[in-house]
Parts: structure tokens; sequence; C-alpha cells
């Protein structure tokens, strides 16, 4: 009988299975087969899948691309205009600027301009280029030039909003100053027609009708009208002073009559002269 202890007997199998290789008794399996039907050196490994990129976050970064850019025009532009926002003003109130104030606010809301073409940008500096025309030492070409940019930028803005009243208005106000009646009197009556009320222009706009009064044609009588009649019902003694300062008192009496304001109300502050004034003569 055999009396080696069972813990001490190895038999070849199992010492080639503990090194990891297979039993001499274990057949080889065609084409590298090996256990659970696997291949080659990747046997008992589980076969990876291929990872394919979720197409939400590119739409996401396809919409925010745009998005971003704009934001950053928008931001540029917006700290340009805050940086000249006060001389904006300043050229607004008529105060008195330098010209080194002055083209450094041009250069830069033109640069504010490539950022974010807009409206207001475009008027601020028609605006600036007009207080830069009114300076003293400005020779004739200084003027010129700054005059022509002043329309031009207002040209442009209308173009960006054309139903802005009071662009129409500023823009009626510098061709009448430099003579473009016709055209003066185009932008007035685009102002009027797309505003018809309005409060912070009803009195500067009145006194530009006032002082082409006398090129209307017959078809702006009746818009003329409405607008003295407006103006009558506010406050009819600072039409008066209007109307006495452009040799108009008979004129806009009449065409308030016309209008259908009563006879008593006109009769206190536009009393009706004896002799036509064109008759006295």
């Amino acid at each position: 009988m055999d009396t080696t202890p069972a813990t001490t007997i190895r038999t070849e199998a199992d010492r080639e299975a503990a090194a990891g290789s297979p039993p001499p008794s274990a057949s080889p399996r065609r084409g590298g087969e090996r256990r659970g039907g696997e291949r080659g050196d990747d046997a008992g490994r589980p076969t990876p899948r291929r990872r394919l990129l979720h197409p939400l976050p590119l739409l996401a970064l396809l919409v925010a691309a745009p998005l971003l850019y704009l934001g950053m025009n928008h931001f540029a532009a917006a700290l340009l205009e805050a940086r000249h926002a006060g001389t904006v003003a300043s050229a607004q109130r008529h105060q008195p600027l330098s010209a080194e104030r002055l083209d450094a606010a041009i250069a830069g809301l033109e640069h504010a301009l490539e950022w974010r073409p807009t409206r207001e940008t475009h008027f601020h500096l028609a605006q600036l280029q007009q207080a830069r025309a009114e300076l003293a030492e400005a020779g004739p070409a200084t003027r010129r030039s700054a005059l022509d940019a002043a329309i031009a930028h207002y040209r442009a803005g209308l173009a960006l909003a054309p139903l802005s009243s009071i662009g129409w208005s500023r823009l009626a106000w510098l061709l009448a100053g430099e003579g473009h009646t016709d055209q003066a009197l185009a932008a007035l009556r685009l102002s009027t027609l797309v505003g018809p009320y309005a409060p912070l222009q009803r009195w500067w706009r009145l006194e530009l009708w006032l002082r082409l009064f006398r090129r209307l044609e017959p078809g702006d009588l009746p818009m003329a009208r409405r607008q003295l009649a407006q103006a009558f019902d506010i406050d009819p003694w600072r039409l008066a002073r209007l109307a006495s300062r452009h040799g108009l008192l008979f004129r806009v009496r009449s065409e308030l009559a016309r209008a259908g304001v009563a006879r008593e109300r006109l009769d206190v502050l536009f009393p009706v002269p004896l002799v036509h004034p064109r008759k006295r003569s």
C-alpha cells in the first residue's frame, strides 16, 4: 500500500495546470478556439463596442458659436459707446467741446459700428459731426466734410430704422440749414407721417414747418394744419409767438380756421388785421 500523503502527491497534470498550461490530455481546438466559442488571444475578454459621438453636444456647439460671436460684438460695441457717452451727451446739449475730444469720440463710435451697426450709433455720430462743423476753428473744408458725414450717418441710421420720426426730423433740420429745401420737406413729411403725435419734438418740428411754410405744396397743407391744431390745443400762446417770429400770424390763423378751430378762440390770440399784410402796399 502506498503510504505517501495525499497532499504531497502532485501529478504532472496538476503541475501543468498550476503553471497555467493546459494538461496534456487537453486537445487543441481548431482555429485557435478557446472556451466559450471565442477565438485568438482575446479568449475570455468582452468584445469592445464602438463608441459613437452623441449628436446633441455637436448641435449645441453649432448653435452656441454664432451666438457667442454676436455677444462678443455687442459687448465690444457697448464698451466703445459707453466710453464716449459723455461726449455725445455734451454734443446733444450744444456744450463746448474740443476738437481733440470730438475726433476721439468720432473714431471710437466708427469703430463701434464695425462691431455692431445700429441706428443710435449712426445718429450719435451725426450729432458729433454736427458739433465738429460748429467749432470756431473749423475751416470751410472741415465744416463741409463734417456736415456731409452727418447727413450720411442720418441716412444710414434711417436705413436701419425707417420709422424713426425724430431721425427724419433731425435730417430735415440739417438739410434745411444747408439750403436743400426740397429734401428737407421730404424728410419733414416722413417724420410727420410716421410720428404725427411726437411730444418730445413737437415744437421744434413745428418751427421747421413754419420755417418752410412758404415752400409747402397744396398736398402738404392738411398735414401742416393738423400739426398747428395740436399745438394750438396744447399751448396757443407759444404757437402765436412762433407764428409771429416767422411772420405767419395771419396765415396760421387762416389755417387753424380751416382746421375747425372756433373763431372766438382765434380772435383772442390772433386778431384779424384790418388789411391783409400783402395788400398794405
